[in-house]
């Protein structure tokens, strides 16, 4: 019925400190509290217990930062979703939708300029300086899916672009999902195929330098994948 999150206070300062007085939840000075929907809800028990289920088969993964720092950030970004949930969003106006290309377009910008970098939702809102209710707004009313949606199909590209250029080689596919910010090896995999159309090991099979390969569904017509 109730979660609570602890977690450095200078992060969560920071959290409000981007989001308008608008978009804070609570008064000043009081204990914030969030009415969570059954969507939100549903996405943190179901990263909770994947990362439960996860860690206990493979003890492993816990020796591996990569996938310790994935996980956290999934975590993270399922406790805070709720400070801009698309479900209250509404419909963006002209001069809504003009801001929304505005910082659509940074947004891409940033990511095009350090490719091998993968911001977590906080990271960008902190550098845009907007709250994550502005950020969800601007990729709703431009693009129709949420940022957290478009930031995996971008990683889910990088993942291919990758397997298509490097040699086939024990734990190379693992090794790039990682890479990429995935760390349900087996929702990453629903994903890629349902975007792709194969399997990532068919990809890495046939992969060469310059090799063609099917095209990806935009982020306008993708559907919601798995939870990653």
């Amino acid at each position: 019925r109730s979660v609570t999150l602890a977690m450095p206070s200078a992060a969560y300062e920071g959290e409000l400190a981007s989001a308008s007085m608008r978009d804070a939840p609570g008064d000043a000075g009081a204990i914030p509290q969030l009415q969570v929907s059954g969507l939100d809800s549903a996405r943190l028990h179901d990263v909770i217990s994947a990362i439960e289920a996860l860690a206990a088969r493979d003890p492993g993964l816990w020796l591996d930062g990569q996938w310790i720092a994935n996980a956290e950030r999934a975590l993270l970004e399922a406790f805070l979703r709720p400070l801009g949930s698309p479900a209250s969003i509404e419909l963006g106006s002209s001069d809504r939708l003009r801001d929304s290309g505005i910082i659509v377009r940074e947004v891409e910008a940033r990511l095009d300029a350090d490719p091998t970098s993968i911001p977590s939702i906080s990271a960008l809102c902190e550098s845009l300086r907007i709250s994550r209710r502005s950020l969800e707004r601007a990729f709703h009313d431009l693009l129709g899916v949420s940022p957290a949606h478009h930031l995996r199909l971008r990683s889910l590209n990088a993942v291919r672009e990758a397997l298509l250029r490097c040699r086939p080689e024990p734990g190379i596919i693992t090794r790039t999902a990682l890479d990429n910010g995935f760390w349900h090896l087996g929702r990453f995999s629903l994903s890629y195929r349902a975007l792709f159309g194969e399997r990532p090991i068919d990809t890495l099979r046939r992969g060469s330098p310059g090799g063609r390969s099917p095209r990806a569904r935009s982020p306008h017509s993708a559907g919601e994948p798995p939870l990653l």
